[in-house]
């Protein structure tokens, strides 16, 4: 990998809600040859919201979260332990 690539890279991101969507645009005239977009469009939704950028702070909240996936994982292994022998 070219240790020079990334240095005049530029990322503009914008959330927009009127439309929906996330838009990133990345460019940088040392890596590609024209600036690039990717679009995630976004739907409406009643449902709680949980923001996963950052955890510092929010340890319980973590883990209690997390703790159901940790089970249901446990399960499927003893499962599949069970089903092998």
């Amino acid at each position: 990998m070219d240790k020079d690539a990334g240095k005049h890279q530029k990322v503009s991101q914008s959330a927009l809600k009127t439309e929906i969507r996330d838009e990133i645009t990345l460019s940088d005239p040392t890596t590609w040859t024209k600036p690039w977009t990717a679009v995630i469009p976004l739907k409406r939704t009643q449902d709680a919201i949980y923001e996963f950028a950052c955890h510092e702070g929010n340890h319980a909240i973590m883990l209690g979260m997390l703790a159901a996936a940790r089970v249901e994982e446990k399960v499927a292994e003893e499962a599949a332990k069970k089903a092998s022998k």
